[in-house]
């Protein structure tokens, strides 16, 4: 979401917010099964019937960012200058974000960092 000033001294400058949100996201499944009498290690599945298999969720995350910007004309209003700073994960969130899971313990198997704090500067020249 962003906002352009339209008027007054701070015609030109914007400002926006932004939400990535992580939901629902599945990191796994979980099987419970059984053994029939008589079954064979060899047998197909190692001889397991299974009765129920359920999704298990990675935990919820949301990651804020944020930018700041200003656009101005130069030569006549024949260029426009946009510089605009972004910051991506504002509040430098460092939980890990998980892939995968056990599926016996439910403990993280396969996950990865969240990226951290970022600082973009753009600078946009229009003709």
């Amino acid at each position: 979401m962003r906002y352009d000033f339209p008027e007054g001294m701070i015609k030109g400058l914007s400002a926006g917010i932004g939400l990535r949100i992580r939901q629902g996201r599945v990191a796994g499944s979980r099987s419970e099964y059984h053994y029939p009498a008589g079954t064979q290690y060899t047998d197909t599945a190692n001889g397991r019937v299974i009765d129920q298999t359920s999704s298990v969720n990675a935990a919820d995350q949301n990651v804020d960012d944020a930018q700041i910007g200003y656009t101005f004309a130069l030569l006549k209003k024949k260029v426009r200058w946009s510089i605009q700073l972004n910051v991506n994960n504002l509040t430098n969130q460092r939980e890990l974000v998980v892939n995968n899971t056990d599926p016996i313990t439910l403990a993280p198997v396969q996950y990865r960092y969240q990226d951290p704090r970022q600082f973009i500067l753009k600078n946009t020249f229009s003709f």
